[in-house]
């Protein structure tokens, strides 16, 4: 009896020791798995928290990009619109040109017509007083009595014939200037005659001068 119980106490001591063996085991076991677990989670976690910063940096990245766009585009808008603004006044400038040589023209123009109608004003008087004068002078005559060289000479011949007789100055052919004799001009042959008589009185029945028509 005590031999049985004894084997007894043996077997029941190896199935304890198995039976702590098996949970050893299995607990050991279970350590590992939820080692594992613990790892893999940590590793998730890892993965989440290097997506999270990768998804932030990307983020940040973009953000810093847009930015960057946005910077690009308003550079582009203002050196757009700095060359829309020069071209705008380099052509407003040849506008302005454009416009003050067509003004001057104008004005030129306008200085020539003036010029024109102002020389065609002053040649249509003066037809108007040779006409006026030739009238007012047709049919009257004068006495040119001398031509002498010096303007004292030709004085001193005039008062010597008195009244009715002035002294004229003229160029001659050779650019010289000459000093004429001459008698009033009239269109009554009597007072002609009478100056004739005055003149062959003061200088003498043979002195020659010459009869002339007015404006002639």
């Amino acid at each position: 009896m005590k031999e049985k119980n004894k084997k007894t106490d043996e077997v029941a001591k190896t199935f304890d020791i198995r039976k702590n063996d098996f949970h050893n085991s299995e607990n050991k076991g279970k350590k590992t798995e939820e080692e594992q677990k613990a790892a893999e989670n940590t590793q998730t976690n890892n993965i989440q928290a290097i997506n999270t910063d990768t998804a932030q940096n990307n983020q940040v990245q973009n953000t810093e990009n847009k930015v960057e766009e946005q910077k690009t585009d308003a550079e582009k808008e203002a050196a757009a619109k700095a060359e829309a603004d020069k071209k705008a006044a380099e052509q407003k400038n040849k506008e302005l040109e454009a416009q003050k040589i067509q003004k001057e023209l104008s004005e030129q123009k306008k200085k020539e017509v003036e010029a024109a109608k102002k020389a065609q004003e002053k040649a249509e008087a003066e037809k108007k007083a040779k006409e006026a004068a030739a009238q007012k002078t047709a049919g009257r005559r004068y006495l040119q009595v001398a031509t002498l060289q010096t303007e004292a000479a030709a004085k001193k011949v005039a008062a010597q014939l008195g009244g009715n007789f002035t002294v004229q100055a003229i160029k001659g052919s050779s650019g010289r200037t000459m000093y004429r004799v001459v008698s009033a001009s009239t269109d009554n042959p009597q007072t002609l005659s009478a100056m004739e008589s005055q003149v062959k009185s003061k200088l003498g029945g043979s002195y020659k001068y010459i009869v002339r028509t007015a404006g002639k």
